[in-house]
């Protein structure tokens, strides 16, 4: 048994909001054994390492849903040793699983990355578990494709991603594209793959129609590469502030202005709201 004591611990309640309790002392093996007041906290026999936080926040593992690369790497390189470096490096940060990204390339380069993450779910290297693979296109509308490539892009089919429906956990689109024909948003619903708004020129209705109606309640790096807020036309981003879509947000400051973070904070109302990295292999290397 180890010991972490005197942090500050981001706990959730039962209703999933967190909280933070200061002076606790978290006991754990294998899984977090119990958490208790440093009052109630005595070292014993079989606490055999104790760390002292001195205050700093003790916080549960990040989830990072939306990540291309890093230290180097990307989750479309065709090298062995990119997924297990990407996995390192997400634990270093305090990520404790992730979704590597896939972007916009023709289905055959797609397939090989999807093979490779696959391969490294099945011999989990150390770091940062790998619990699936988000797609990003190449379902994506061309007028907001951002650094899509936009010769890939294809309307999206079922039958395309179904021999990977097994490790596809996210799927960024483009509903507008689909036409009012959503079939393939009920065929990912079925295969228990989240469908993601993004890379899109879809008008408020459809949004709000396919994040309510038919399955699509994500909203991937919101404001970037779709069809910003306008008082006449409040487009994706009005739709996703209107609703309980979880959107992602990429908090850079570069990304996103500070306000407009604020704005959606406020208008979520804390809720719904997933940081995400975003990162690609050449912008950040630690």
């Amino acid at each position: 048994m180890k010991a972490i004591i005197n942090g500050t611990v981001i706990l959730p309640d039962e209703q999933g909001n967190f909280r933070a309790a200061e002076d606790m002392a978290i006991l754990y093996g294998e899984t977090i054994d119990r958490i208790l007041p440093m009052s109630e906290f005595q070292q014993t026999a079989d606490v055999e390492l104790v760390y002292d936080a001195e205050g700093s926040y003790v916080s549960p593992g990040f989830i990072n849903v939306h990540v291309h690369g890093c230290v180097g790497y990307d989750a479309m390189d065709d090298d062995a040793r990119a997924l297990p470096a990407m996995q390192a490096f997400q634990a270093a940060t305090g990520v404790t699983s992730f979704y590597p990204t896939t972007m916009t390339y023709d289905f055959p380069t797609i397939y090989r990355a999807l093979d490779r993450v696959r391969q490294a779910m099945d011999h989990q290297a150390k770091g940062a578990r790998i619990a699936g693979c988000h797609m990003e296109g190449p379902f994506i509308n061309p007028a907001f494709k951002g650094a899509q490539a936009e010769k890939n892009i294809v309307r999206a089919d079922f039958a395309a991603i179904e021999p990977y429906q097994d490790i596809v956990k996210l799927i960024t689109l483009a509903p507008e594209m689909l036409e009012g024909d959503y079939r393939f948003l009920d065929q990912c619903k079925e295969a228990g793959i989240i469908v993601s708004c993004g890379h899109s020129a879809a008008d408020y209705d459809t949004a709000v129609d396919v994040i309510v109606h038919h399955h699509a309640g994500h909203i991937t790096h919101l404001f970037n590469a779709m069809t910003g807020l306008h008082h006449r036309r409040p487009g994706l981003v009005g739709a996703a502030l209107d609703t309980t879509a979880n959107c992602e947000l990429i908090a850079d400051n570069v990304h996103s202005h500070p306000a407009a973070q604020r704005i959606v904070y406020h208008a979520k109302q804390g809720r719904h709201i997933i940081l995400i990295t975003g990162l690609h292999a050449g912008l950040w290397t630690g």
